[in-house]
């Protein structure tokens, strides 16, 4: 693609970008995207997909349009930024936008760059570090006991142990086993 590009730096690291691409590199992309589209397109007298191109060209003509920049704008603003030292550092903003089939796609991208930083002499600068506070023994017995009390109010409780009841042993002379009844416990 042969873009022509206009940059103009402006205050706070912002860039305008005017962009110009001849129709003659828009034009593959226009076709590819009138295929892609002409496929959806439902016209009278026509199965969904099987119209002429040029009919399908007349009813999509502003949507057409629109897709194309929408696509072929990053593509040429992409083009235009190589060889420079222009970093963006957020999405362009796209200004007056001028776009007609046959004709040149000319349009204005407003970017900011990374701006320039320079550091001073930082090393000269002396910070005083806060004075180390000693920490005595009672210090760390005392914040180990809160732990532990606070630790030991969280556990839950334990619960009581079951009674224990007595399990019906089964019977050993082929006797039936009822375990409504209390177990039977003098057998041998």
């Amino acid at each position: 693609m042969a873009v022509t590009k206009n940059i103009i730096k402006q205050p706070k690291a912002q860039v305008q970008v005017q962009v110009t691409m001849p129709w003659a590199d828009v034009e593959p992309k226009w076709n590819e995207t009138l295929q892609k589209m002409s496929a959806e397109v439902e016209l009278a007298g026509f199965r969904k997909g099987t119209a002429p191109l040029n009919m399908v060209e007349q009813q999509l003509s502003t949507r057409l349009s629109d897709e194309v920049v929408k696509v072929i704008m990053p593509q040429a603003l992409i083009e235009a930024l190589q060889g420079t030292n222009i970093v963006p550092i957020d999405y362009p903003k796209y200004q007056s936008i001028q776009f007609q089939k046959g004709t040149d796609l000319v349009f204005t991208a407003l970017l900011t760059e990374r701006p320039a930083v320079t550091v001073g002499e930082y090393k000269t600068i002396k910070v005083a570090r806060p004075a180390q506070k000693t920490i005595t023994d009672e210090e760390v017995a005392k914040v180990i006991d809160d732990i532990f009390k606070r630790w030991k109010l969280r556990q839950p409780q334990t619960p009581t142990p079951a009674q224990s009841t007595p399990v019906p042993a089964a019977p050993q002379s082929g006797g039936s086993l009822s375990f409504n009844a209390p177990a039977d416990t003098t057998q041998p």
